[in-house]
């Protein structure tokens, strides 16, 4: 391939890149000290994401948000927003491309091309999902599945575990919630393993249908199948496990359970394995993820195609 060729097909890459993270449709919910306030949702999900996938580093890219006092490890592209004169981090999306070692970490979209307020008391996001196609922001979605803010009026409500009885707790922020409503997916204490005071503060479920042969099908249910559905979450700031609360983990870590009763820290396993911890997500221990969302990497594909396109037409010359 001569060097002009590599320098077509580098632009055309570079061009359809782009063209792919703009036809993105995301959906978010902002704190409730943005504009337009939710004053009810603190992580969201379609029950749909690709868990296992991230996790075996199998090209897919974590997308996640910050809260407005995050600072970021210095050097990262986290601290950069968040420095004084920008302190725009809670309003953009960031990204670690999940492969073998350390993630790399960059900028998805900024406040402004998501159509948010920049600056220290402008928008936050705190609820986040991605969908292929289309090229729209939709501000404060209701998700089928969430997890409630802790000023929330749903919070205290009694309410009704999918497929089971009342949940001794009422509503608290702990609790997967089906929508707004008094039906919960799954109980932070019971399913989980966490204590009360804590909330969950992002979210990521892969809810599966079991098919009755020891199998399962991956369409949600709506009901939490221990050790069939898996979810990835963080904690906020003050919940009762993390160090703000007096326990030992950090509100910018990201954790997993399969509903067992139990959680633990979220590993990619891939050839090198490591620990989704705060550090390694360019955060300091007690900087706080905000949302999380899966993104897939379509850059690979895009040269394949790119690449056939070119040595097609180089060998018709």
């Amino acid at each position: 391939m001569s060097r002009q060729g590599i320098i077509v097909l580098a632009a055309a890459v570079t061009s359809l890149g782009t063209a792919a993270v703009c036809s993105a449709a995301i959906d978010l919910s902002l704190d409730t000290a943005s504009t337009p306030i939710d004053y009810d949702i603190a992580a969201g999900s379609y029950g749909t994401d690709a868990i296992p996938t991230l996790l075996n580093g199998n090209g897919l890219t974590l997308g996640y948000s910050v809260d407005r006092v995050t600072l970021g490890l210095p050097g990262s592209v986290i601290a950069e927003q968040a420095a004084p004169g920008t302190e725009s981090a809670h309003g953009d999306i960031f990204t670690a491309l999940i492969h073998v070692g350390t993630p790399t970490l960059s900028m998805y979209r900024s406040e402004v091309s998501l159509g948010l307020t920049p600056g220290f008391l402008g928008d936050d996001v705190d609820a986040l999902s991605y969908h292929e196609g289309g090229d729209t922001t939709n501000v404060n979605t209701t998700f089928p599945y969430t997890t409630l803010c802790r000023n929330s009026s749903w919070i205290g409500q009694p309410a009704t575990v999918a497929g089971g009885g009342p949940d001794p707790d009422n509503l608290t922020p702990d609790d997967v919630v089906l929508g707004l409503s008094n039906t919960i997916f799954a109980s932070g204490i019971a399913h989980m393993g966490l204590l009360p005071g804590d909330a969950i503060d992002a979210l990521l479920l892969l809810d599966r249908t079991p098919d009755g042969n020891g199998g399962f099908l991956n369409q949600p249910n709506g009901q939490v199948d221990p050790d069939l559905d898996i979810a990835l979450f963080s904690l906020d700031p003050f919940s009762t496990s993390t160090i703000g609360g007096g326990g030992a983990y950090s509100p910018g870590a990201i954790f997993m359970t399969d509903f067992d009763g139990a959680f633990n820290q979220a590993w990619v396993t891939s050839m090198a394995p490591f620990a989704l911890g705060a550090n390694v997500l360019g955060l300091n221990e007690d900087d706080n993820i905000d949302a999380l969302c899966i993104i897939p990497e379509p850059t690979a594909g895009l040269l394949v195609f790119l690449l056939a396109g070119f040595f097609a037409g180089s060998n018709r010359r």
